[in-house]
């Protein structure tokens, strides 16, 4: 039989291998754990990835061009006459301009993933509300228009297999 002095440096070197065997077990499970995250999310989709076409757009920019064109097909059907979309005064931009009932509307369009953080319609804010009637006086100026103004907010959240649209007319006025 082994002294005692000798079993407990032996029991104690057993304790140290074991120690470090699991902390290779804890490294080797994050090393794979991050390989399969990365097979799994496809890196290069996420890192420095060119955006040459239109497939490859940001899924939020996908998003809002989606719900202008459903705002634009229920413009339609209601009854307004669109006269142009995405209309473009320097940096400013009307998403949609109609007539109806010999008005000049204004549409501003909204799209969210969800409701959740806050409504579409509460994110025309005061200063979005000023560049709509800057550029909402430009497009009158420009091409001579003699009808009232009115600026409606079509409000859309889709909810993973439509949209569910919110129409609110004379949203808000110019200040003076």
């Amino acid at each position: 039989m082994l002294p005692s002095k000798v079993r407990a440096q032996t029991v104690l070197s057993e304790d140290k291998k074991m120690i470090i065997n699991t902390k290779n077990k804890e490294y080797l499970f994050l090393i794979l754990h991050t390989i399969l995250l990365l097979l799994i999310f496809d890196v290069n989709n996420f890192v420095s990835k060119k955006m040459n076409k239109k497939d490859d757009v940001p899924h939020p920019y996908k998003l809002g061009v989606d719900g202008e064109a459903y705002a634009l097909d229920y413009v339609k059907a209601m009854g307004y006459k669109v006269l142009n979309t995405n209309w473009r005064f320097g940096k400013k931009e009307l998403d949609i301009v109609g007539t109806k009932d010999n008005m000049l509307i204004v549409f501003e369009v909204k799209t969210r993933f969800g409701n959740y953080w806050e409504e579409p319609k509460d994110a025309v804010v005061m200063r979005k509300q000023k560049n709509i009637i800057e550029a909402a006086d430009a497009y009158v100026q420009k091409y001579d228009i003699d009808l009232e103004v009115q600026f409606d907010i079509i409000g859309l959240v889709y909810n993973g297999k439509s949209f569910e649209l919110e129409h609110i007319q004379d949203a808000f006025y110019p200040t003076l």
